[in-house]
């Protein structure tokens, strides 16, 4: 199989999976106000570029706690910041004010912003929410995809399929080198790097940092497939493509 019909047959897998097997919907824009009086507009924040997770959670709900470690690391992998990626936690019901929100993501340990959707838009209306929990990908270009329980933790693989890639200053060349076993991994900047590698089911398999000016190998042997790579750094994605190992 020639490395074109393999990145065919890749398009055709993802398609199928995970975050592209959703209709594409455009997400509705709104603003709210978090417990700390904070005000956000979805587009304004879209507008630069940024993907926006929305967890719909209900503070009377189970399973809904049962998430909150999962997504906390997705907020402090992205830098608790909201600089690259914004989640959002938003109250089912109209009922409870942000101090009650409050209390709840407290308790919770919650560690990302949550709303209350009282006296402001009925966000959860807009999104056709009907049930607790639910999390949303919203990505720079307004479209939206639901992201099943059970992939919560893939969530650097659906960040980097909505975010564009920055490929003017460095070449693919200037990173990788395949083996028949692996694939070669250089770091050609001045800061360090961060290396994630996919299957094609978004689950990661490596992820690994490299020091500026350095190498390393990321061996494969026995695993031949196609994989997604990402490679960043804090501020952007510098590359991100599908490779073929053994194939």
């Amino acid at each position: 199989m020639n490395f074109k019909n393999i990145v065919i047959t890749l398009t055709l897998i993802i398609s199928s999976l995970g975050l592209f097997s959703q209709k594409i919907l455009e997400a509705p824009d709104f603003s709210l106000t978090d417990t700390e009086g904070n005000t956000y507009n979805l587009y304004e924040e879209l507008d630069s570029n940024k993907v926006v997770f929305l967890y719909f959670f209900d503070i009377n709900c189970y399973n809904c706690v049962t998430h909150i470690p999962e997504l906390n690391s997705l907020w402090q992998y992205y830098g608790s910041n909201g600089n690259e990626v914004w989640l959002w936690g938003i109250e089912f019901y109209e009922t409870y004010n942000s101090q009650t929100i409050a209390e709840w993501g407290n308790t919770n340990n919650v560690e990302f912003p949550l709303f209350s959707i009282g006296h402001a838009t009925n966000v959860p209306q807009l999104y056709d929410i009907n049930y607790t929990p639910q999390l949303f990908i919203i990505c720079p270009n307004k479209t939206r995809a639901f992201i099943n329980n059970n992939e919560y933790e893939n969530f650097a693989f659906y960040v980097n399929s909505c975010l564009n890639t920055n490929i003017d200053e460095y070449t693919s060349d200037s990173f990788l080198q395949y083996k028949y076993n692996g694939v070669n991994i250089k770091n050609p900047t001045d800061s360090e790097i961060n290396i994630d590698l996919f299957d094609i089911t978004g689950r990661i398999i490596i992820s690994d940092k490299l020091n500026p000016q350095k190498s390393k190998f990321i061996n494969i042997q026995n695993q031949s497939s196609i994989y997604v790579l990402s490679i960043r750094n804090e501020k952007e994605i510098l590359l991100q493509r599908k490779i073929a190992i053994g194939l």
